[in-house]
């Protein structure tokens, strides 16, 4: 067991030590809430908000910024290129600790400036990434808020016209003129035909009862019609007020909508950049002093327990075979 432990571990170790030093090195991003958050809002929701974070891993992750990353550093030249889900797999580890706002960036590779560096490029593009994603968000909601506006305007544009046409072919004002004009003269009408009226009274029996009668009755005659003219200015009257109202109306309504819809505008603009979380590089990473892999300790430790292992079974399975019976 001695000579199994020994020799595993002395095995393991030599491997180890043969294989290339490889250096990781780990840049920080802390992602923070939207500007302007309520903090109270954030407590209550902490846990659920604090899980949708592990997102960020997938953006750091991603295949077509890894990608990226290797063409920069040169990781994958020569005529033996190593698949792009295999270099990724083994270079690239990105995490959230768990109940943290902090997005770690990981990155191994055999040259500790370029780890480093190409770490500190990975979290920086993930920043950049994340705030360009919400960028186009925000700009989404403006173009849609501007193409509502364009149709309001041309509303807008439409009502005012209507109400245009309305008030210049249907002068209410001119009409209004003529109910008053036809107000006076039935009222002088009126009189003279009270005036009738008392004459016909006074000849009553008299030779020029019937010429006064024909008179007042002429008089009665002309009130009549210009009763009958004064309803149906009135109605006409109503009629086209009404509709001058409805098109104003629209304008309001129009005007009211585009002013409703300027100010959306306004306050998606204002708030473009800050709707979504805040990304932020806190630490770039460190170039590597000591390597990370190949794990000589850990190594040798696992050899020499597979070892001490292996020959426990072994020695059993042979004591168990020495006491069999003949």
């Amino acid at each position: 067991m001695a000579v199994a432990c020994v020799s595993a571990g002395l095995a393991a170790t030599v491997g180890s030590l043969l294989l290339p030093r490889r250096y990781t090195s780990t840049s920080s991003i802390l992602i923070e809430p939207p500007a302007g958050t309520d903090p109270r809002t954030l407590t209550a929701i902490s846990p659920i908000y604090l899980e949708s974070l592990k997102t960020y891993e997938l953006l750091a992750t991603s295949d077509s910024l890894f990608a990226k990353a290797a063409e920069r550093f040169g990781l994958r030249r020569g005529a033996d290129r190593e698949p792009i889900e295999t270099l990724k797999s083994r270079v690239l580890k990105a995490t959230k600790p768990r109940d943290t706002k902090l997005l770690q960036i990981s990155v191994t590779l055999e040259k500790p400036e370029t780890s480093q560096a190409m770490a500190q490029f990975l979290a920086e593009e993930t920043v950049r990434l994340s705030s360009e994603l919400g960028q186009d968000a925000g700009k989404e909601l403006i173009e849609e808020a501007q193409r509502q506006w364009n149709e309001m305007r041309t509303q807008l544009e439409a009502a005012e016209s209507a109400h245009a046409k309305a008030t210049r072919d249907i002068p209410v004002q001119s009409l209004e003129g003529e109910v008053e004009s036809l107000l006076r003269l039935l009222g002088r009408v009126k009189r003279r035909q009270s005036t009738a009226d008392a004459v016909v009274a006074e000849q009553v029996g008299l030779k020029g009862e019937s010429a006064a009668r024909a008179r007042a009755g002429e008089f009665a005659r002309q009130v009549r019609e210009l009763e009958q003219q004064i309803a149906a200015k009135n109605r006409l009257l109503a009629e086209r007020t009404a509709r001058a109202e409805e098109t104003k109306t629209r304008v309001d309504a129009a005007q009211t909508a585009l002013a409703a819809t300027a100010k959306r505008i306004q306050d998606l603009r204002a708030s473009l950049g800050s709707s979504g979380d805040r990304l932020r590089v806190i630490d770039k990473g460190i170039v590597p002093e000591r390597p990370s892999e190949p794990r000589t300790v850990l190594h040798a430790t696992v050899a020499v327990g597979l070892a001490l292992l292996g020959s426990m079974v072994y020695l059993s399975l042979g004591f168990s075979t020495k006491r069999r019976p003949s």
